[in-house]
């Protein structure tokens, strides 16, 4: 299997997909846009629950973030693997795989963040939690992209569950 890195939003289900404490008027759908103005955002608070299932295993390298030049701009973040249902009752006692306080170029110019593929590899899902804006009462997101690589032979959506299991 070749090594190199990929964008895997093709590998994103979007059925399966999900966010959590969204503006209605700032949908999850923005995210798959290609215009940056287009946002995700959050609305009761600056915190965001994001949940990108892949429609095949994957192994993860890097991440793509970009986001508004404003107070809206996620200050810190934190990434979750192969969690189910996450809910804000209990993401914060969870162990995060990554997490960074983040700086105006890293989501602003859109640059690579790179993940530790022992920490991102056979993942079935991610969890990207904005825990906060950067001094807003709304957090929000333009685009999210991860990269890496599909693990062939593992397409989820084909998965059944066993009877009695």
């Amino acid at each position: 299997m070749s090594s190199q890195q990929v964008d895997l939003s093709s590998y994103v289900s979007k059925a399966d997909s999900y966010a959590l404490n969204v503006d209605s008027a700032f949908p999850m759908e923005n995210l798959y846009n290609s215009d940056e103005r287009s946002e995700l955002r959050s609305d009761a608070d600056d915190q965001l629950i994001v949940h990108f299932a892949f429609t095949e295993k994957v192994k993860l390298t890097g991440l793509n973030v970009v986001a508004p030049r404003n107070e809206r701009r996620p200050e810190h973040i934190k990434l979750f693997t192969n969690q189910v249902s996450v809910g804000f009752e209990d993401i914060e006692s969870l162990p995060a795989a990554f997490e960074m306080d983040v700086e105006g170029d890293d989501v602003t110019e859109g640059k690579m963040i790179p993940l530790r593929m022992v920490k991102f590899n056979n993942i079935d899902s991610v969890t990207l939690f904005v825990e906060s804006s950067e001094g807003g009462d709304i957090a929000a997101l333009s685009s999210v992209k991860f990269f890496g690589q599909a693990i062939q032979g593992t397409n989820m959506s084909e998965l059944k569950k066993t009877p009695g299991a």
